[in-house]
């Protein structure tokens, strides 16, 4: 039925596994489809909620017919075989289409199929809102706030990234209660004169893990999204994703306003100092104090069974003040915002603490304070 090569075909496959769950209770989802398109062959993998389509270069014969396969043993059964090209045939040759042959060389296996018109896929008629984002710049402001989604199934609408049109350009939001980070992606980043009317959307946090890990670091992503689904296209993936049915909170209420100690230190130097006192810390909560002061900042672990640890690092304050933090969550938000200096905005020791690059006003991360 058709020939590809064995790394292109993998590739494909490789692209689409996120979306599959090989012990779905529905038989046909463990499975993925292949379908022709022109001189592409589209592998898609689907769970109900999320749905990833990658093509390749293949070579159909005029009796090509579209078929799904289990996914786990396609995939296994194509890398065994040499490098080179890869046969999919179909070795009844007639109406009957139950089974495929995977050929290479002398190599022959043999597998199941499913028909490809009882494979489920998530509708995509209904999404009239587009919008062409650069994809470099939407993978930065993705990677900004994932670390805060949440886990808690019992608040479900925070389980995500909330994505929303702001006055300047497009806002992506994530908080799991103890933390929240906050990132802009202002017009220059975006392909379009002004924003059209966008719905407000709950991105799931499995769709965001998928979305990040597979955009590319150069090109642009053609995004569509209703209330309820959301598209995006780039490079030779589509993926196709329920939103998140919920309110996600007014999170501007929570922005500390009278911050009035401000802290500059090399972001790089402060996750090392976190990183060596932990190392005695096991204790849940990862907790370290900083005490901050004009020109440098001392962080000490509490004391416990396994040692105790201090460190000092280089800083420029306005104000001195000692406040405990989570040092792990610490880590996170320094990581998020990347190289160079950082800025910590602190006031009273239980109030929250906003950290940004120097200069930012609309992108920045809430950090909650710990009482140690």
């Amino acid at each position: 039925m058709f020939k590809a090569e064995k790394s292109a075909l993998l590739g494909a496959l490789s692209s689409v596994n996120d979306a599959i769950n090989s012990r779905n209770t529905i038989p046909i989802l463990a499975n993925a489809l292949f379908e022709k398109s022109g001189s592409d062959l589209v592998v898609t993998g689907s769970n109900l909620d999320i749905q990833i389509s990658a093509t390749c270069t293949a070579a159909f014969a005029d009796t090509f017919q579209p078929f799904t396969a289990p996914y786990s043993f396609f995939e296994s059964a194509v890398k065994s075989m040499a490098d080179g090209p890869v046969e999919i045939a179909n070795p009844d040759q007639g109406t009957r289409f139950d089974n495929i042959v995977i050929k290479a060389g002398r190599a022959k296996i043999k597998m199941p199929t499913l028909p490809a018109r009882d494979y489920t896929r998530l509708k995509t008629e209904n999404l009239t809102h587009a919008l062409g984002l650069d994809a470099a710049c939407l993978k930065k402001s993705l990677h900004a706030v994932e670390f805060a989604m949440s886990t808690e199934e019992t608040r479900h609408y925070l389980n995500g990234i909330y994505m929303h049109v702001h006055p300047g350009g497009l806002m992506f939001v994530a908080t799991d209660g103890a933390r929240l980070s906050r990132r802009l992606m202002p017009m220059v980043e975006i392909d379009e004169d002004e924003l059209p009317d966008l719905p407000a959307v709950i991105i799931p946090k499995d769709t965001v893990r998928a979305i990040t890990k597979r955009l590319p670091e150069e090109g642009d992503v053609a995004l569509r999204l209703s209330d309820e689904r959301i598209e995006l296209t780039f490079g030779n993936l589509v993926i196709v994703s329920k939103l998140v049915d919920g309110t996600f909170p007014a999170y501007d209420r929570i922005t500390p306003l009278n911050n009035d100690k401000t802290i500059r230190i090399n972001g790089k130097q402060l996750d090392g100092a976190i990183g060596r006192v932990l190392t005695v810390n096991t204790l849940k909560g990862s907790a370290v104090k900083f005490y901050f002061s004009p020109d440098a900042v001392r962080l000490t672990s509490k004391p416990g069974e396994n040692g105790e640890a201090e460190d000092e690092v280089e800083a420029q304050a306005d104000g001195s003040v000692e406040v405990g933090f989570n040092g792990k969550f610490l880590r996170d938000v320094i990581g998020a915002l990347g190289a160079g200096d950082i800025e910590m905005k602190l006031g009273q020791p239980g109030d929250a603490a906003m950290i940004m690059k120097p200069g930012e006003t609309e992108s920045f991360a809430i950090l909650m304070p710990m009482r140690i």
